[in-house]
């Protein structure tokens, strides 16, 4: 008998929802079966800047563990392979380090200075031509964090060590397999909640885990 392997349109969104909901051991079974998923890319839907517009856009597990605050999962993806944390990804050409500075996670900080660790650049430019530094959302009661995590950032861009870096020629192109992924799974989605960090006026692109169709 011959047996194929078929990979749906779920299969991906399952590992992003590991990546958001930061389920490291699921992670870590996923990947041990399909090992180049971690540097994949797949369709997230979201409201656009200034909108209630749903949009889709692409993200990589790390874009997404970064955004949620993932730590365990970030830490993973970023040992597992020579990640490049500067790669820009989708319409809004982002970075992981803008999807963790916007992504409202009380775990921003953390996950900020994992990045910059590993070489992300404070002074990238998203397509909006934004900094992580100016796209910057915390909760109405962490306050304090944004002021953590500019200093973070300002800290970091007078670095000499992050001065010579690689993204100072032209925009990456974000070479990935896409998959289009429809998920209904319960993974705690990027609202204007307080309780889950996330703003009312999101600058950029905030991302649900829950795809659905256009």
């Amino acid at each position: 008998m011959i047996c194929l392997t078929v990979e749906t349109e779920d299969s991906f969104s399952s590992l992003l929802e590991l990546a958001a909901n930061n389920d490291v051991e699921g992670f870590k079974r996923f990947i041990e079966q399909d090992a180049s998923s971690i540097k994949e890319a797949g369709f997230w839907y979201g409201r656009r800047k200034g909108s209630k517009q749903i949009v889709l856009d692409q993200r990589t597990p790390l874009m997404v563990a970064a955004t949620y605050g993932s730590i365990d999962v970030l830490k993973l993806i970023l040992d597992h392979i020579k990640a490049d944390v500067n790669l820009p990804c989708g319409k809004v050409k982002t970075t992981a380090l803008h999807c963790a500075t916007s992504g409202g996670s009380i775990n921003a900080v953390d996950a900020v200075r994992l990045l910059l660790s590993e070489g992300a650049d404070p002074n990238c430019l998203d397509g909006n031509g934004d900094r992580p530094g100016d796209v910057i959302i915390v909760p109405p009661n962490l306050q304090s964090t944004k002021v953590t995590l500019e200093e973070l950032l300002s800290k970091s861009d007078s670095d000499v060590s992050l001065a010579e870096r690689d993204f100072n020629g032209p925009a990456s192109v974000c070479n990935l397999r896409v998959s289009v992924s429809k998920s209904n799974s319960s993974s705690p989605p990027l609202s204007s909640s307080s309780e889950n960090g996330s703003p009312h006026s999101p600058s950029g692109l905030i991302y649900s885990p829950r795809a659905s169709k256009v």
